[in-house]
């Protein structure tokens, strides 16, 4: 077995920093929410409600609801990342329980820090 010349070793340590933070920009690139939009008029009670009720599918976590103040939020997200195509069907069925839901999407959102 041969043993690596030092040059070598260097350039091959040199590369590991790039490629952790290509791994770095893989794992920003691939997350994703479940956005769920409801019909207009939809109160935010409702949208609470609906909320709370589809929060426990494995795998889809609620996020955080923007701060509003003058308006009424039109969907709310999960968090989808890690989901399966069972969750997400998991969550469809649950969603399709309120007639106040329009539907629901999944949206890349590597993209946004």
């Amino acid at each position: 077995m041969r043993a690596l010349s030092p040059a070598l070793l260097a350039a091959g340590l040199a590369l590991l920093p790039a490629l952790a933070g290509c791994s770095g920009i893989d794992a920003a690139l691939s997350r994703q929410a479940a956005v769920v939009n409801f019909r207009p008029n939809t109160t935010v009670t409702t949208l609470l409600q609906v909320r709370a009720a589809c929060s426990s599918v494995p795998n889809l976590p609620p996020l955080a609801l923007p701060p509003t103040v003058l308006r009424v939020p039109s969907s709310v997200r999960y968090q989808a990342s890690n989901a399966t195509a069972a969750d997400l069907a998991a969550l469809r069925t649950c969603l399709e329980r309120f007639s106040a839901v329009s539907g629901v999407w999944i949206q890349d959102t590597g993209n946004k820090s």
